[in-house]
């Protein structure tokens, strides 16, 4: 097959085909290689889901026996793993395609190296985002405390302000957002500096992003909804219990991350490629260096 060139200027049409070229071309040695890793995390995720469950239903019911906290906590890092994983090894397989070595053969060895390096670098930036967004959260929650005042009317401005307020402020930055990791991933920036160019990225190109992430993004989300039914009935005709059949349906919930979730990274990641090439013109300037050294 022709091989796809990552750094090209493209119109968000084009950016669409060659995701979906690259997928067509690589979703054997992708998901091979993801669901080696991925797999034991969504079992043990799976399984101790139920008891953050169990928790959820033991504060909504009373009477409810809570989980072992230690189940929730194992719950959170399987999740967190998981979550990282689902970044770095699609990462590491982007990597090694545009180094021109990914072939079907490719095993998880031979990106284990670049993957544990990815998920160091998703982990730092993961942690920024969320410190970030937690300090956020709890001023918002500060500010709109003190303007519900007690009182039913209050609340409801409170609450209408809310939506008004963060509704846009979601919008504004998911762009900025969904960019963060590509930096620190494919152009060599720390982390801070990856914060920074995908800020700015963001902002810059953020028409195009935003139709890219609610298209893609509500193309994903109707597939996990999908995956999710049989957790939803499970929880429906047994709520708070762990049983067999609420394991395998939150198995099958984690599935379904596990099956988008890198369709989505790689679909981004030829939007930041594609702007990468517009703004800095990297394969220009990799054919000049290239003549350079003849």
């Amino acid at each position: 097959m022709e091989r796809i060139e990552f750094y090209k200027d493209r119109t968000l049409s084009e950016r669409f085909s060659a995701s979906i070229d690259f997928l067509k071309q690589n979703w054997k040695v992708l998901y091979k290689n993801v669901l080696i890793g991925a797999l034991p995390l969504a079992i043990i995720g799976g399984y101790f889901s139920q008891y953050y469950m169990k928790a959820s239903f033991a504060g909504l019911y009373s009477g409810g026996t809570l989980a072992n906290p230690l189940y929730i906590l194992i719950y959170f890092l399987a999740a967190i793993n998981l979550g990282i994983y689902l970044s770095a090894m699609p990462g590491a397989i982007l990597k090694r395609y545009d180094e021109g070595k990914l072939t079907p053969s490719t095993s998880w060895g031979d990106l284990s190296g670049a993957m544990f390096s990815l998920s160091g670098k998703t982990f730092a930036l993961g942690l920024i985002i969320t410190v970030v967004i937690v300090i956020f959260a709890a001023a918002f929650v500060v500010v709109f405390s003190f303007l519900a005042d007690g009182s039913k009317g209050g609340a409801f401005f409170a609450g209408l302000l809310a939506v008004v307020v963060l509704i846009p402020v979601l919008f504004a930055f998911l762009p900025s957002l969904a960019l963060t990791f590509y930096p620190a991933y494919f152009s060599q920036a720390s982390i801070w500096e990856s914060i920074k160019i995908a800020f700015g990225m963001g902002f810059r190109n953020w028409g195009s992003l935003i139709v890219t992430l609610l298209l893609a993004g509500i193309a994903m989300y109707i597939i996990m909804i999908i995956f999710s039914i049989p957790n939803i009935i499970a929880v429906f005709i047994s709520p708070g219990e762990v049983t067999f059949l609420t394991f395998i349906a939150a198995f099958i919930t984690m599935l379904g991350n596990i099956l988008t979730y890198p369709i989505m990274f790689i679909f981004i990641a030829f939007q930041y490629f594609s702007i990468v090439e517009k703004e800095q013109g990297v394969s220009l300037q990799s054919k000049v260096s290239e003549f350079e050294n003849l």
